[in-house]
């Protein structure tokens, strides 16, 4: 009895040991991916010296895999049900676009230079907060966006963006899949203040499936530090780095005639007067 009990003791002392292992060697595999407290602070004094503050919390760089995805589907008479159900609408049809209005709104469906980019306009707004509040607001365009995007693709508030005097706010939702934004999902809101949503655009690529094999890539630090001409101006205009991501990307010359592509997850930094860059994380490229 007493060594089968004492057999029993090393079985769990040998379970515990293994457990412990396992969790420290995926604590300092997961660790590794992001940044020491050492080059954190480096790169805030670099910056700091540059006029430009760090703001945001940096990225967790672990390998990434290419998504594929395939053209945007036609929605248009999908969505026109959904957002003018049992309106009259009057159509325009031309090569470049395809526009539906009503009394309320105007919905156009770009076909040439953007295809399946969706621009959305009130002509009487629908969507109102009930009070002039921040979390009324959210609720808001949640609601706008579960209907503009037809439920379809599982679209999380990425920023927003409030004009100084506090009247006009832009969101911004991108697709998250399997825990990766995609960067070229996207939907932005415009919400005024008292008035509620009066303009809106959306695109959706339709993601299939990550590639089999990860890549590394370049640590946050390094493209920053790459960055940093493009964000330095003569003046020395004192900046601040308001967001920094990563997602996939889809590239403003493979939008069109596109079937399916692989692309790849690339850096998405914010600074506060506006500016958006993008870098690709397996290249530290510069995209824009």
């Amino acid at each position: 009895m007493n060594v089968q009990r004492m057999l029993n003791v090393f079985i769990l002392i040998f379970i515990l040991i293994n457990l412990s292992l396992y969790w420290y060697i995926d604590s300092v595999e997961e660790d590794k991916y992001y940044l020491s407290r050492e080059r954190e602070d480096l790169l805030s004094e670099v910056l700091h010296k540059n006029n430009i503050d760090l703001y945001v919390e940096l990225p967790q760089f672990y390998p990434r895999a290419r998504v594929i995805i395939f053209e945007p589907e036609d929605k248009e008479q999908a969505l026109l049900e959904s957002m003018f159900e049992g309106e009259a609408r009057q159509p325009y049809y031309t090569d470049e676009s395809h526009i539906q209005e009503t009394v309320s709104g105007r919905l156009t469906f770009d076909r040439s230079n953007e295809v399946g980019m969706i621009f959305y306009k009130a002509n009487e707004v629908k969507y109102k907060p009930l009070v002039n509040d921040t979390a009324s607001k959210r609720s808001t365009v949640d609601a706008f966006v579960s209907d503009f995007t037809l439920d379809i693709g599982n679209f999380i508030e990425t920023d927003t963006r409030t004009d100084s005097e506090g009247l006009t706010t832009i969101y911004y939702y991108n697709e998250l899949l399997e825990d990766e934004l995609l960067f070229c999902n996207e939907v932005l809101v415009k919400l005024e203040t008292g008035v509620g949503i009066t303009e809106a655009r959306t695109i959706r690529y339709k993601p299939y499936e990550f590639e089999e094999t990860v890549y590394p890539l370049y640590p946050v630090d390094e493209v920053i530090y790459n960055l940093l001409p493009s964000m330095i101006d003569g003046h020395q205009t004192y900046k601040r780095i308001t967001d920094i991501d990563i997602g996939y990307y889809l590239g403003t010359e493979d939008r069109n005639d596109l079937v399916n592509l692989a692309i790849e997850p690339h850096y998405r930094i914010k600074l506060g007067s506006g500016e958006t860059h993008y870098v690709n994380a397996y290249t530290n490229e510069i995209v824009n």
